[in-house]
């Protein structure tokens, strides 16, 4: 069964509505997830500056006990230059380890769309306090065996310098994990958005819905009113009916409903008119007589009295129409 007009009209715009809205939510809904999949992924890259930044202080560390080590041996008398060029090759191959380590550190800094000049010029001081840590950790490794008390001041210069890299990558550190609560704070910031922005969304959608329901449930009142009005007027003036014009003008509505109930009072109002003109013609034909002239139903009651008829019993035709005879006499 095909769907009418009306109700396609009706449904059209609330369709529309709900497709907008639906689309409006989902489109909210994958760009939230397209963010939380950058944040993930910002956050994932912080931490793993987080763990870079703490290996190259465990890395240090270690270093550190390596050339404590060949300067303990050294002054115990139990090393050799043999050894020590061994412990020495060790601590510069880590050395160079570390630092490729902190050339991705410094880099991932100075990449990042929330670094400023601070955080920049930390970075840039925990290079140089590693570029002396290494050179001076190397120097006292490479002497430990023949300049022990030497070896030893350069590794207490070392541990001072130590610090220095120590406070900044700690810094770094703490730089990195505040960065990442940010990104998390402005997820959640962007998940409150998106979730008002959809029911905003979804309470306009609905808000039209109702409003363009009560449109068209008013302005069907109306048409409804018309042509109640219509057939109000038909039966109170049934002999002689008024034209409808109003109800004539919802002939052409789109609304198959009302159309057909314009065309019924129409037609009935037609069907009066036509019931009317053989009284009509009767009518006339009595009044062209004289006398008293009168026409009774089997019950007696009137139902056409000539204007001599009404005259004499001082009344007017339309008001002894359906009375007995006994009783106007």
């Amino acid at each position: 069964m095909a769907a009418s007009p009306f109700l396609l009209r009706f449904l059209a715009p609330v369709l529309l509505a709900v497709v907008l809205a639906a689309g409006t939510a989902a489109w909210s809904l994958a760009h939230l997830k397209s963010e939380f999949n950058a944040v993930a992924l910002r956050q994932e890259a912080e931490m793993a500056e987080v763990v870079r930044a703490t290996r190259l202080g465990e890395a240090l560390i270690e270093i550190q006990d390596l050339a404590l080590d060949a300067l303990e041996r050294a002054a115990a008398g139990r090393i050799d230059e043999r050894y020590a060029y061994i412990l020495h090759s060790q601590i510069v191959n880590r050395f160079a380890a570390v630092e490729a380590e902190l050339t991705a550190l410094t880099r991932a800094v100075g990449a990042h769309f929330e670094a400023d000049d601070n955080i920049r010029a930390e970075a840039e001081n925990v290079v140089r306090a590693f570029a002396s840590y290494r050179a001076l950790v190397t120097m006292a490794t490479d002497i430990a065996a023949i300049r022990t008390d030497a070896a030893r001041g350069y590794l207490g210069e070392a541990y001072r310098q130590f610090g220095v890299f120590f406070a900044g990558a700690s810094h770094i550190t703490s730089w990195h994990v505040a960065s990442a609560q940010r990104e998390t704070a402005r997820l959640n910031e962007s998940f409150g958005d998106t979730v008002t922005r959809v029911a905003v969304i979804s309470t306009a959608a609905l808000a039209a819905i109702i409003l363009l329901a009560f449109i068209i449930a008013r302005v069907q009142s109306r048409q409804l009113g018309t042509i109640a009005d219509g057939l109000r007027s038909l039966t109170i003036d049934h002999r002689n009916p008024s034209p409808l014009p109003a109800v004539e003008a919802l002939r052409g509505n789109k609304s198959v409903p009302i159309r057909a109930m314009a065309e019924a009072v129409l037609n009935f109002r037609a069907a009066l008119i036509a019931l009317d003109r053989p009284e009509s013609h009767l009518r006339a034909l009595l009044d062209s007589i004289p006398d008293l002239a009168w026409v009774t139903d089997p019950n007696r009651r009137l139902l056409l009295v000539n204007t001599t008829y009404a005259r004499m019993v001082g009344h007017t035709p339309a008001e002894l129409t359906g009375r007995g005879v006994d009783d106007v006499w």
